[in-house]
């Protein structure tokens, strides 16, 4: 919807698909609407930037992740995309990474 706040994280973070992920940038957003959406990286296969994400939520201090990514149809597009059904309401956090361990997202 537009309406969301990017969070960079410095260490470790959550890991994605069971692959530890550091230094990954995180956004933050409340659906605006109870339904499917789809959260994405990238316009274009052509990029040149694989990536993956993950959507979840925050209790305290612990992240449950709701699903992730990575690759929207390898080799050819390493965009990352996940349709989720979300509510109205609640505050959902998207975290972004690069394929390499080592690599800023």
């Amino acid at each position: 919807n537009g309406n969301s706040t990017a969070l960079l994280t410095n260490g470790t973070d959550p890991t994605i698909g069971g692959t530890p992920r550091n230094n990954t940038i995180w956004y933050r957003f409340v659906a605006a609407n109870t339904g499917s959406h789809t959260i994405g990286t990238g316009n274009s296969p052509t990029t040149g930037i694989d990536t993956l994400i993950q959507v979840g939520t925050i209790s305290g201090t612990t992240f449950t992740s709701l699903g992730f990514n990575d690759d929207i149809n390898f080799p050819t597009d390493n965009r990352s995309r996940l349709t989720l059904t979300l509510t109205s309401g609640t505050t959902y956090y998207v975290q972004v990474a690069t394929f390499s361990v080592d690599a800023v997202a």
